[in-house]
């Protein structure tokens, strides 16, 4: 089930076509009446979430879209939040591109020092939303830099993504101060595609 009945594009030739025929096919186009469930789940789960006394919203940074997230953000906090949490690897952290690799940015060494993929689009928000505590998500893998990020002021707390799913004790290890620093790292492997992707990709 998508938005609509789109199969996914693999690229030309007989054998593309055979791997989406297999193994996604064409999804079914979502009706009204599925947006609608969509929409009563979301806002059931917001609901058991506010009666929990947990409110907060996700904000996908992209340096393109400052603007238009600040805008977002203001209308989502007049409403009343308790947080703000900015993430979305997908846009600056090549490794979780299903597609080749785009060229590497070179980064001054201050960027590279702060592990956080977004930590300048979390200052910005931070800039103008002072009342409202800010977590950031995405990128921050050792004690030191997390605690960089947040003595930087960029942020008032830190999220875990991938690293907790794949270890759920990992934020009792980077919080043990009797680890040495060089040891307080939430490693994740990276997952290694299906080597037929690369070769329908053409990488």
């Amino acid at each position: 089930m998508a938005p609509s009945a789109v199969p996914l594009d693999l690229g030309s030739g007989l054998f593309p076509w055979f791997i989406r025929k297999l193994v996604y096919g064409t999804p079914r186009e979502m009706t009204p009446a599925d947006i609608e469930t969509v929409i009563r789940r979301f806002a059931h789960a917001a609901s058991l979430a506010s009666e929990a006394g947990f409110a907060g919203v996700e904000v996908h940074a992209a340096p393109e879209g400052l603007n238009d997230a600040i805008q977002q953000i203001r209308a989502i906090t007049d409403a009343g939040v308790d947080f703000v949490e900015i993430s979305g690897g997908s846009i600056e952290d090549p490794t979780f591109s299903t597609g080749p690799p785009p060229p590497p940015v070179e980064k001054s060494a201050r960027s590279r020092a702060r592990e956080a993929f977004f930590v300048e689009f979390a200052s910005a928000v931070r800039s103008e939303f002072r009342e409202v505590p800010v977590v950031l998500t995405g990128g921050l893998r050792t004690r030191k830099g997390m605690e960089v990020a947040l003595a930087g002021g960029s942020c008032d707390m830190i999220g875990l993504a991938r690293p907790a799913v794949v270890n759920p004790s990992v934020p009792r290890k980077l919080l043990d101060l009797n680890i040495p620093e060089e040891e307080a790292v939430a490693r994740v492997e990276k997952v290694k595609p299906w080597s037929i992707a690369g070769y329908i990709h053409g990488y």
